[in-house]
C-alpha cells in the first residue's frame, strides 16, 4: 500500500511541475531556486509588452507533498527566510499590489501600496535577509517625475506596508 501511495505522489508531483501558466501561446520555462529549507521551481511566462513573469511556484513540502502557489510578478528571493516577494511590472508601470510567497507556511500574502500616481515603477529588495521588503517607487504624473518614495513591508501572518521616509 505504501508503494502505491509513493507512486501516486510521484505521478502527481510530475503533473504539478509540468503545469504551465499564463497565456497558452506565450513562451514558458522553469528555473530553480534553492532556499534554506527547500528547492522551489519558478514557472515563468512571457507577457505581451511586459516583463517576463513568474506565474506559479512549485515545491515539495517537508512531508514530500507537492505544493503549488499561484503568484504573478517578478520575484525577489529571500533565501534565509524562505520568502519570495513579487511586484508586477510592465513597460507602462507596475501594479500597486505586491505578493509575498511564504514557502514555510505554504501561503501567498498580498498587500496594496498606497500609491496615488497613475504610473509608477517599483523595485523590491529584502532588507538584510530579514522579513522586511523594501519597495522603491518612482512615479510619474502627466509625464512629469514625482518625488521618489519608499515602502517598508513587514511580513508576519500578513503583510503590513508603511511609507518609509
Amino acid at each position: 500500500m505504501q508503494l502505491l501511495v509513493f507512486f501516486i505522489l510521484l505521478f502527481c508531483s510530475s503533473l504539478v511541475s509540468a503545469q504551465e501558466c499564463g497565456e497558452p501561446s506565450a513562451k514558458h520555462w522553469r528555473t530553480g531556486v534553492k532556499l534554506d529549507t527547500v528547492q522551489v521551481t519558478l514557472h515563468w511566462t512571457t507577457v505581451y509588452e511586459g516583463i517576463d513573469t513568474v506565474c506559479a511556484i512549485t515545491y515539495n513540502t517537508s512531508r514530500g507533498k507537492p505544493q503549488v502557489l499561484e503568484v504573478y510578478g517578478q520575484p525577489e528571493v529571500n533565501t534565509k527566510q524562505d520568502l519570495l516577494g513579487f511586484v508586477t511590472c510592465a513597460d507602462d508601470g507596475c501594479e500597486k499590489q505586491i505578493q509575498i510567497a511564504d514557502i514555510a507556511r505554504g501561503v501567498v500574502l498580498k498587500a496594496n501600496l498606497s500609491i496615488t500616481a497613475h504610473q509608477s515603477y517599483l523595485k523590491a529588495k529584502w532588507k538584510d535577509n530579514n522579513r522586511e521588503l523594501l519597495i522603491d517607487v518612482k512615479s510619474f504624473s502627466n509625464g512629469k517625475a514625482l518625488s521618489p518614495s519608499r515602502f517598508l513591508c513587514a511580513v508576519s501572518d500578513s503583510v503590513q506596508c508603511a511609507r518609509a521616509f
